[in-house]
Order: C-alpha cells, then structure tokens, then sequence
C-alpha cells in the first residue's frame, strides 16, 4: 500500500507513521523535530526524531535518558565509558554518545532517506532504538554507579 512508503520524506508523513504505530501524544518543539515520551519497562525517557532534509537523514535519539553525574566516581566512570563503548561495538543499529558539555548519555540511530522510507524500516528501527535504550538503562546505571558490569 503506498501509505507503508515515503516517496519523499516530510514531518507530516513521520507524525502518520508514529501515529500508525500508536504513538499518539507527539509534540513537535520545531518543524523539523517531533518528540515522543517512552515508558519502558526499566525507565522513563523521551526519543526526539528530527528530519535532515537538505542531507535527506532521519535522525533518532533517545534523550533524557541517563546523566554522567549518576557516575559516583572516576572509576564509576571508566566502567560506564568502557560498557558504552563494547555496546556500541556489538550493536549493528544505533550508537550510545556522551555529551562532554551537559555529561548526557544517549542512543541514536539515523535513516538514510535518498530513496524514501518504508514503514517497515521506520518502526523496526524506532523499537530497536526504544528496548535498546530500555534494557541497557539498569546496566549502565549500575556502571555509573561503580557496581560492575
């Protein structure tokens, strides 16, 4: 069916695929960026999705979601950088990032839009990028918090 398609990528036709998806309560703080709250099952978090016309990318991010200042120690932070690190090695979608400015964790993930967006891609990609940050979120916070990995 062609609404499972984007020909060309816009923020309208993003709002209906998350809306399809049962994303209902979405704001859009800037017409290229629309946000939807998550409730995981291990943390509350919000993914940000913003559309890079010009570089035809649609970028995702999981944002507050986890601060550097949960890192109790220098060592807390060398195991929480390191975890970082071997799981975005292991992962094909998406990437954890430090913010060094603010200290804010996050996991994004991009779509390359130069041939449009199928809905299938779109939301696999969107629910990979939700239960990953999910599932990690008591692991890093143990990290941060000097316990282990």
């Amino acid at each position: 069916a062609p609404s499972d398609y984007l020909s060309t990528v816009d923020i309208e036709g993003i709002k209906r695929f998350l809306g399809r998806i049962g994303h209902t309560n979405v704001e859009q703080p800037s017409p290229s960026i629309l946000s939807i709250p998550i409730e995981g099952n291990n943390t509350n978090f919000r993914v940000n999705l913003q559309l890079f016309e010009r570089e035809q990318v649609l970028f995702m991010v999981a944002a507050g979601y986890l601060e550097l200042e949960s890192a109790t120690s220098s060592k807390a932070m060398v195991l929480l950088l390191t975890q970082l690190a071997s799981l975005n090695y292991e992962m094909l979608i998406g990437k954890f990032q430090l913010n060094p400015a603010t200290g804010a964790i996050s996991l994004s993930a991009e779509i390359n839009l130069d041939d449009g967006m199928g809905f299938q891609t779109f939301q696999s990609v969107l629910n990979h990028l939700i239960q990953t940050a999910d599932t990690q979120h008591p692991s890093l916070l143990s990290a941060a918090r000097g316990l282990g990995m």
